[in-house]
């Protein structure tokens, strides 16, 4: 972790790699610490446990914890869902009016010819988000592929403020394995 001087977000000092960033330090962050894991971050730190490496930041940087956002992904390989198809038939099930905001997304990719330029786009699959951006609790389902090429449907779920600090606090309790 190189320490970058100046920080994010107001911290004072900022640890980054490719797996996340630790920030730290400054009088506007009321001695807070910032961690920011990647996916594939967590997935190394599942030997180690969350919760234990979030207890030690805490004891290293005499620090509180408050939960503002969680991510939670789970991602199915697409054998076992239809790949393409996924987003949009949980939107088409989700029309019957139980849940206020649900919208599906078309996704684009770039169409190149044989000399590598073009201007057409394809749908390429779609994306469904349930919810607000903005509320609490927001869901989205799109397809995805993977660093090693794997196709899946990722199922994401975005907890934010009382439900991130629920979760949060059982993470650090370990009663949620």
């Amino acid at each position: 972790f190189p320490v970058t001087i100046g920080g994010i977000h107001g911290y004072e000092y900022s640890y980054r790699s490719e797996g996340g960033v630790i920030a730290y330090g400054g009088e506007n962050q009321r001695h807070t610490l910032l961690l920011s894991l990647s996916g594939a971050a967590c997935s190394v730190l599942q030997w180690y446990g969350s919760a234990a490496l979030v207890r030690a930041l805490i004891q290293r940087f005499n620090v509180r914890v408050k939960f503002t956002r969680i991510d939670l992904a789970l991602d199915l390989p697409g054998e076992k869902w239809k790949y393409f198809d996924a987003p949009k038939k949980v939107f088409d099930r989700l029309q019957d009016g139980r849940i206020k905001s649900v919208t599906l997304v078309d996704n684009y990719e770039r169409q190149e010819d044989e000399s590598g330029e073009s201007d057409d786009w394809i749908v390429t699959g779609h994306t469904t988000y349930i919810g607000s951006r903005t509320s609490e609790r927001f869901m989205r389902i799109y397809k995805k592929r993977l660093d090693d090429g794997t196709k899946v449907t990722r199922f994401e779920y975005e907890l934010k403020d009382r439900y991130a600090l629920v979760v949060g606090s059982m993470m650090l309790s370990g009663s949620l394995s």
